[in-house]
């Protein structure tokens, strides 16, 4: 969509894009590396991503923090947007640690999400 974005455009402004499996982050690092430059390369000053949960939420804190440094490398001069699926962290501790670690790793934004999963736990919505 970066070549689109960028024809249609009338003034020089930034353009975002999302990458690396978004919205689930579900698919090889290399699939994530290869969506994350080829953004870049069309065009792309932000490359929006957002963190894998299930390596988050097995403890796989390095695999995580090494995904989303080779996603910052791929980005080169583009800046990083992770996105924090919070509402999927359970806990204010958790959010914090995977900010850490994206901020880590190279983050140049962060985004804490919470609507993606308020319709697995409606009840919260109560609370």
């Amino acid at each position: 969509m970066v070549p689109v974005e960028k024809e249609y455009l009338k003034e020089d402004i930034g353009i975002a894009s999302v990458a690396a499996g978004l919205p689930s982050s579900m698919t090889f690092i290399e699939v994530k590396v290869a969506e994350t430059a080829m953004a870049v390369a069309e065009g792309a000053t932000e490359i929006d991503v957002v963190i894998s949960i299930g390596k988050f939420l097995e403890g796989n804190f390095e695999e995580m923090y090494e995904e989303l440094t080779e996603l910052k490398a791929a980005c080169r001069d583009a800046h990083l947007k992770v996105i924090i699926e919070s509402g999927a962290l359970q806990s204010a501790s958790n959010i914090k640690k995977a900010s850490v670690i994206a901020m880590a790793a190279g983050a140049d934004l962060l985004k804490l999400q919470l609507v993606k999963f308020l319709w697995l736990q409606p009840s919260k919505l109560l609370m």
